[in-house]
């Protein structure tokens, strides 16, 4: 990974160190300081922007031999999440 060189890299406010590979696209040159950032962020949109309700992430993926049948027959993909929509909100009313 540090094939192409390194830069030694210090974080002014807290002093930590580390290498920074030059072939690295990473944004953020301090992972202490970027962890501490996050967390007030975080923090931030809890307080602020998010309502006050529960909220929930689903990811649902169509299995592989069914994608290309998907692909042309649109409606059959309408009707898969249609399926999904109201398995999930049953299970959801079920506890």
């Amino acid at each position: 990974m540090l094939d192409h060189g390194f830069a030694r890299i210090r974080c002014e406010a807290c002093t930590h160190e580390y290498l920074l590979a030059f072939s690295c696209k990473c944004r953020y040159f301090c992972p202490s300081c970027h962890a501490k950032r996050l967390a007030i962020w975080t923090q931030w949109l809890d307080t602020t922007l998010l309502a006050p309700v529960p909220h929930r992430q689903l990811v649902l993926t169509i299995p592989t031999r069914l994608r290309a049948s998907c692909l042309y027959r649109r409606r059959l993909l309408g009707e898969i999440a249609r399926v999904a929509a109201r398995t999930v909100t049953a299970a959801i009313f079920a506890r």
